[in-house]
């Protein structure tokens, strides 16, 4: 089933964009809601590699709802005309169809989709803390189930140089990009925005993510329990930055159907959920690894015709006639087979499917 739908003339029937940033909510044909998100991403060398992968990746991970797409030329001049028309009486959002630094991006519109970020600008423009937002994320923080789901997000994050949810040292770098969906009566993260393009160690054509330790975090359970422990430490403290700034001078939740009470001056409150994160980036590491090894030797070279005798294959001189007894071939005995079990011509130059450079050489660094 194809998830991400192509852009054509008149297939976009509505569409909304976000105020701050390059972002898109598409209507495609007879739908009433927003069916496909269009991202402008910052242009980066060999970006659209890195972006296709990094999705790629988190997809076979996460989540199969991550599937971004680089869009067409097509695609990107349709788009931008149908925004100047539905999108006329706000023109701030148009500002950035002009801008040739971007790499327009396409993928499904996720419904129920809400983030951890408790900072809400008000109608003067200036940021402030609802206390029930803090709460709200606290919630989600207090399940075991989300802090495995955020570990193989993270996983594939450090795989991919993307320090734009959690940097290498487990600061929690941006509270937006940590996304919760609403599933029935679960709440899902979803590992949306997988490309950092303002990372040096986010292009998967070239090695360079372990200078920043990146990957040494995924080498061994030691290393990456350390970094849930930095990963906790940091979003407890975040939650309390956030409960002193909302005004609030504690809340409770339910924690492991316990009551906890938190205040300005609690810490380790989320300790108990060390393990499971723990655990997380161990499972994901590992279905990353094993998806590579997949696709590694999915995407081998096909296997070429043999050489006969220690020379070149070539074309034999034709048989001369003998006047009135044409040539016709030989028959083929009973059970004659091709002297090459399963082979196949190799497809014309650049149609063979192929691994980044980059993503091999991290795999080699792991020892994958």
């Amino acid at each position: 089933m194809n998830t991400v739908p192509t852009i054509t003339h008149g297939s976009i029937t509505g569409m909304t964009g976000n105020d701050q940033r390059p972002v898109y909510f598409l209507q495609i044909g007879k739908a009433t809601k927003p069916t496909l998100t269009v991202k402008g991403e910052q242009k980066k060398p060999d970006g659209e590699i890195s972006i296709k992968w990094s999705s790629k990746l988190m997809k076979n991970v996460n989540d199969q709802q991550v599937n971004t797409k680089i869009m067409s030329a097509h695609e990107i001049t349709v788009f931008k005309a149908s925004a100047r028309v539905f999108l006329a009486a706000e023109p701030k959002k148009l500002l950035a169809l002009a801008d040739n630094n971007l790499t327009w991006v396409k993928m499904p519109f996720l419904q129920g989709l809400s983030d951890a970020d408790f900072w809400k600008k008000n109608d003067e423009g200036k940021y402030e803390i609802i206390p029930t937002d803090v709460k709200t994320i606290l919630k989600r923080f207090t399940d075991s189930t989300a802090w495995g789901q955020l570990g193989k997000i993270i996983a594939v994050d450090l795989f991919n140089g993307n320090g734009d949810r959690f940097t290498s040292q487990g600061h929690w770098q941006n509270m937006g990009n940590v996304m919760f969906q609403k599933q029935a009566n679960d709440i899902k993260v979803v590992g949306l925005d997988t490309f950092d393009p303002n990372s040096h160690s986010s292009n998967l054509t070239t090695m360079t993510v372990h200078s920043n330790g990146e990957l040494d975090v995924l080498k061994s359970p030691h290393a990456m329990r350390t970094f849930a422990e930095k990963v906790i430490e940091s979003v407890e403290g975040e939650i309390i930055r956030g409960l002193k700034k909302s005004g609030t001078n504690s809340f409770t939740v339910m924690s492991n159907n316990v009551p906890v009470k938190i205040d300005e001056n609690s810490s380790g409150f989320l300790a108990g959920y060390t393990d499971d994160l723990a655990t997380g980036l161990d499972q994901g590491a590992k279905k990353l690894k094993i998806y590579l090894q997949t696709k590694k030797i999915k995407y081998k070279p096909l296997p070429q015709a043999p050489q006969m005798g220690g020379f070149p294959n070539k074309p034999l001189p034709p048989v001369p006639q003998r006047p009135g007894f044409p040539n016709k071939p030989l028959p083929k005995p009973p059970g004659f087979r091709h002297p090459v079990p399963n082979y196949q011509a190799p497809p014309p130059p650049g149609q063979q499917k192929s691994i980044p450079q980059g993503i091999l050489d991290r795999m080699t660094y792991l020892g994958w």
